[in-house]
């Protein structure tokens, strides 16, 4: 970006006076540039946190599997021992 602005946060929440110092911006496409910057930061975090949330899924799932498969093993090692006491 030519104007000083390097990152989609700094587009997004500068204030609007500094932006309009800009020779070639009115306020419409201020507001334009900034709703953009924002709708693309809101996006990436709603990605961000289903990829947190489909890793964390993962992880349960595989934990659940190594149990059943520890205990699939246990079973066929001690085929008579049903777990009690």
């Amino acid at each position: 970006m030519d104007e000083g602005f390097s990152t989609l946060e700094e587009v997004a929440y500068v204030p609007l006076n500094e932006m309009l110092e800009i020779e070639a911006f009115d306020e419409d496409l201020v507001n334009e540039l900034r709703n953009r910057a924002r709708n693309a930061l809101l996006t990436a975090a709603i990605v961000g946190e289903e990829q947190v949330e489909a890793s964390a899924r993962r992880s349960a799932v595989a934990r659940r599997d190594g149990c059943r498969n520890r205990s699939s093993a246990r079973q066929q090692r001690h085929p008579h021992h049903r777990g009690f006491g």
